[in-house]
């Protein structure tokens, strides 16, 4: 394999990496809207019981989007020295 095979082969794994990780992104930002929008209605309905839950949910959403978003940002920065 020469050279310029093998950084369009790790070019290809990177984009696949990217896509994975970006549609894994969009499905939890579907996750947080819906989190947010049963909180809202139990907001507006006097159901104090929903909030915190839903709360942690989005949490966790957020936190698993942060882990899954180092790991592009980490493996680039690694290469690039």
């Amino acid at each position: 394999m020469t050279r310029l095979e093998s950084v369009r082969a790790e070019r290809g794994q990177r984009l696949t990496l990217i896509y994975a990780v970006m549609t894994c992104l969009a499905l939890l930002i579907a996750i947080q809207f819906v989190l947010l929008m049963v909180a809202v209605e139990g907001f507006l309905g006097h159901e104090s019981e929903l909030l915190w839950p839903t709360t942690l949910g989005s949490g966790a959403c957020f936190a698993a989007a942060c882990w899954l978003i180092r790991h592009i940002v980490v493996p680039f920065s690694i290469t690039k020295r």
